[in-house]
């Protein structure tokens, strides 16, 4: 049965089922079972006056009540219209309220809620200051559905509310549909634009833009682009189905965030990051709230940790901390905690290393371990050799370090370009030294050789070719010890150890001893007898001396001897004769090494032959000096005398007076010429045991 219009505007009636108090106010009211409530049509092409009046419209209400509806149609059929309006070229249906009702609002069952046609003009407007421009409600169809050739299929405006607003059980919220405009348009100068709920809340098609938002957007629910239902309940899901088109593209010509994404988590403690495209050509990922860049990609696809600009294909920066910068964790056997380093080249390796579920620490090359660190004492196992370089100087090695005081104890390695040996920290220096061209063996000190079996202890030295055994250093037996050569010779050389004795025999180098401070320290009646020449490169310092031979005129009876001449200085005496000529004049040379050798010049002259003066004229220079006699054809006897001033003599002057020691006062060079006993002797005192 049709519903009846209100016996007034003012009393109850059936089409306002919800009894609102005060009632509704209507402008325009339909009624219908089946078909539509209110039809309008317009072919109008001009746009008429008033406010309210936008376009010629089919159907036009207008309220200005608090709670009027402009128009408002209810269809309880099946298949019927609300609010049905068609227009070639204005508005199928519009409406304006200034209260807080929408200025077109529409409920149905099964059908749209509202629904517009237009040719030209939008299919549905609706405009209010305070409620939605334009509401549709359905439960099982689109809330509103609006249809437009040249202009928005729907479009709503609003002061405050919605300026659209849907509502739908199945259907879409909101549909609209335009050849040429929006779809859906909606405007709101103080709230939400579009508001639709339902299961679909907003459909929208167009080509190539499908919607567009001027201002924020707020989706209270799950958001999905693409095809297909939302497969999670994510806020966004984008969907590209079988297809290599981009997903999300964020687009920006700015510095920073314009194509940039922020993830903030609000709880307490937690942080903002985001990540952006960089106008430098970097991908960056920041910490906002520390305003710090965590992760940076640059153009050349180096990435950096803790560091704005790499300079590698990783670098990893933890400031000034000892933060670690990099961990790799496993429970596995192998390589889950490591890292390997590949070239693909046809003669590269794959190098890596890891730690192994044994608690050792593995460096490997093609899958075989080189090098491995024990846990515990750390010792290192190294497969064949290791290789230490030199570096900023001759020296390369290992050293040796010491837990207490923690500091380096011993050195094992090259002394030299020429050297090798073990160096001891402790003051000792290069206790063994080994010539790497010569094969020579220098040890310092000390070294122990156990007797075993026989009464010999010592050392053989191999020879790879000939006799194997060449040599041998040791103990010939519990008396004796000595150096035995395997080529025939025997002991080249032997030492009592009871009475000091020592025997050395042939080489044409019989003997060499090295020593940092005495090479060779000897006593007796005659501490040392040579028979041959001696060399002494260094001071010799003597209480006196001088030369013994087989006297000349007694050789098998006889000894003569002479002493040394001494001096405080370094002395040297140079002498010779000449002859004056005509004039009385002459000139002596001296050797060319003259001046480079001496200083400090003394002359004697003696004339011979004659009673005669004579006198230097000129002193030396260029190595010659001048004499004069007062008569012509003299012999001169002449000595010049000079003090050493080569590098050698002005390194290591004689001191001719200087205070004994501590620790030699009350001792004696010679103590039996003071009368006092042998051990006030000062060599015999200063003499270290082994």
């Amino acid at each position: 049965m049709p519903i009846k219009p209100p016996a007034s505007q003012d009393g109850a009636s059936t089409f306002d089922p919800g009894q609102v108090a005060p009632p509704l106010r209507f402008g325009v009211w339909g009624d219908s079972d089946t078909g539509a409530g209110v039809i309008g049509s317009s072919h109008a092409t001009t746009a008429g006056t008033g406010a309210a009046l936008v376009n010629p419209a089919g159907v036009l209400g207008v309220n200005d009540q608090v709670q009027g509806v402009g128009v408002q149609g209810r269809a309880n059929g099946q298949a019927g219209t609300a609010v049905l309006g068609v227009s070639e070229h204005g508005v199928g249906v519009t409406g304006c309220s200034r209260g807080t009702q929408a200025g077109v609002t529409g409920t149905a069952a099964t059908g749209p809620g509202v629904s517009g046609t237009s040719a030209s003009g939008p299919g549905i407007t609706g405009s209010s200051t305070g409620g939605p421009g334009l509401s549709g409600s359905s439960t099982d169809g689109p809330g509103v559905v609006g249809s437009s050739t040249g202009a928005p299929g729907v479009s709503g405006l609003s002061a405050s509310g919605p300026g659209l607003s849907g509502n739908s059980g199945t259907g879409a919220g909101v549909s609209g549909t335009s050849d040429s405009g929006a779809g859906v348009q909606g405007v709101c100068l103080g709230g939400t634009g579009v508001q639709a709920s339902g299961k679909v809340g907003i459909t929208a098609s167009g080509d190539p833009v499908a919607g567009t938002f001027s201002g924020a957007v707020h989706v209270t629910g799950p958001l999905t682009v693409g095809a297909g239902a939302p497969t999670s309940a994510a806020g966004l899901e984008i969907d590209r189905g079988a297809t290599n088109d981009v997903a999300l593209r964020l687009v920006s010509s700015g510095p920073g965030w314009g194509s940039g994404l922020q993830l903030s988590n609000t709880a307490a403690g937690a942080r903002t990051y985001g990540m952006f495209s960089s106008s430098d050509g970097s991908l960056r990922f920041t910490d906002q709230g520390a305003a710090k860049d965590r992760l940076v990609i640059d153009a050349h696809g180096n990435l950096g940790l803790g560091t704005a600009k790499p300079s590698a294909g990783l670098e990893i920066d933890r400031g000034a901390t000892n933060d670690v910068a990099l961990r790799l964790v496993s429970s596995g056997p192998g390589w889950g905690s490591g890292l390997q380093l590949s070239n693909a080249a046809a003669t590269g390796n794959t190098y890596g290393m890891y730690a192994g579920d044994d608690g050792r620490w593995h460096f490997q090359q093609n899958g075989t371990d080189l090098l491995t660190v024990s846990p515990g004492q750390g010792g290192v196992d190294v497969r064949r050799r290791m290789r230490v370089r030199q570096g900023d100087d001759l020296s390369a090695g290992v050293w040796f370090l010491q837990r207490v005081p923690n500091a380096d104890r011993a050195f094992v390695g090259m002394a030299d370009d020429d050297t090798v040996g073990f160096w001891g920290n402790g003051g000792v220096g290069w206790g063994l030294k080994m010539n790497v061209n010569q094969g020579g063996v220098e040890v310092a000190r000390r070294m122990s050789v156990r007797q075993a079996g026989d009464a010999s202890a010592g050392i053989w030295f191999l020879q790879d070719v000939a006799l194997p055994q060449r040599a041998f250093v040791g103990m010939a037996d519990n008396d004796t010890v000595g150096f035995w050569g395997n080529g025939g010779i025997g002991w080249g050389l032997r030492m009592d150890v009871n009475q000091g004795g020592v025997q050395v025999f042939s080489g044409s180098e019989a003997l060499q001893v090295n020593g940092p401070d005495v090479g060779i320290r000897a006593f007796g009646r005659w501490a040392g007898i040579f028979q041959g020449g001696v060399i002494v490169t260094g001071p010799l310092s003597k209480p006196g001396g001088g030369f013994r031979i087989d006297h000349p005129l007694h050789p098998s009876e006889k000894y003569l001897s002479h002493s040394f001449v001494e001096s405080p200085d370094m002395t040297n005496l140079y002498d010779g004769t000449v002859v004056t000529d005509d004039r009385g004049r002459a000139t002596v040379v001296l050797p060319t090494y003259f001046e480079a050798l001496n200083r400090d010049f003394q002359y004697q002259l003696t004339p011979i032959g004659q009673l005669a003066a004579a006198t230097v004229t000129t002193e030396i220079k260029n190595n010659t000096f001048t004499i004069r006699t007062d008569k012509p054809r003299v012999k001169v006897s002449w000595q010049v005398t000079g003090i050493r001033h080569d590098r050698w003599a002005e390194a290591h002057r004689i001191t001719d007076e200087e205070d004994k020691p501590d620790e030699e006062r009350g001792k004696f060079l010679n103590p039996e010429i003071h009368g006092q006993p042998a051990s006030k002797n000062v060599l015999a005192a200063n003499l270290p045991r082994p």
